[in-house]
Order: structure tokens, then C-alpha cells, then sequence
């Protein structure tokens, strides 16, 4: 079995939020090291199978450096990841986890309601389609 590359965002392909954040993402990371999958692919079920504790998070993961990223957790790795002022983002490291996943749970119980779902993935285009893994 093939590994799983390395900095990789799990998403919720269906999530107009979740789908928003890629885009926001893709924009601001230029040097193009991040990797994006949907939740339920390939890359996933190889990487459930070795981090069965993420199984039921189906906002957002992210894979870096042999290690699995969820929740809020993720999030802040991936912003502080991108070029620019991103970086700043890391002073909410300082926020107890607990804390920190709480409000993003809040805010991931609540996204479909609030902005929606797709029917697809709708933001891929040529220059992208590379950074996008099954």
C-alpha cells in the first residue's frame, strides 16, 4: 500500500465553508507544498487506518511530517503554513486545546446550516487540479 504524501489538507468536499477555506488556501500558499484530498478518498482510508482516533472528524485534517492534524489543531497548522502575515495565527497556540476545539466544533456543527453544502467540488481548475489527490 502506497503511503500517503506528506502535507496534505483533508476536506469536506461537500461543505461550502470547507470548500471556501481550500480556496483560501490554494491563494495564499505559493509555494504549492500543500496537497489537498476529500474526506472518504483514497489517501484518507489509508490514513484512518493508521490514526483510527480521527475517524469521525469530517471537517477538516491535516497530514504533515508523519503526523495528523485535526480540528483546530489543523487549521492552525495550515494557516501558519501559508506566506504572509498567516504566520502571526500561531499566537493561538496559547489557547487551551480543549478551548480551541470546542468553539471550532461549534462552528463545524453548525457549517451546513450556515453556509450551505454543494453537490461538488466546483473550484478546481488547470492550475490547480495537480494539488488535488484522490
Amino acid at each position: 500500500m502506497a503511503k500517503v504524501p506528506d502535507n496534505v489538507v483533508f476536506y469536506d468536499g461537500v461543505c461550502n465553508l470547507c470548500n471556501s477555506t481550500v480556496q483560501f488556501v490554494l491563494k495564499r500558499e505559493k509555494k504549492g507544498s500543500y496537497l489537498f484530498a476529500q474526506i472518504g478518498g483514497e489517501n484518507y482510508k489509508k490514513l484512518i487506518k493508521k490514526h483510527p482516533e480521527s475517524l469521525g472528524v469530517d471537517s477538516i485534517l491535516f497530514y504533515q511530517d508523519n503526523k495528523l492534524y485535526s480540528k483546530s489543531s489543523a487549521a492552525l497548522k495550515i494557516l501558519i503554513g501559508l506566506d504572509g502575515v498567516w504566520r502571526l495565527l500561531s499566537v493561538f497556540w496559547l489557547i487551551p486545546l480543549p478551548i480551541r476545539d470546542f468553539i471550532y466544533d461549534r462552528i463545524a456543527s453548525n457549517r451546513y446550516t450556515v453556509f450551505g453544502k454543494t453537490d461538488s467540488c466546483t473550484f478546481m481548475n488547470s492550475n490547480t487540479l495537480t494539488r488535488f489527490i484522490d
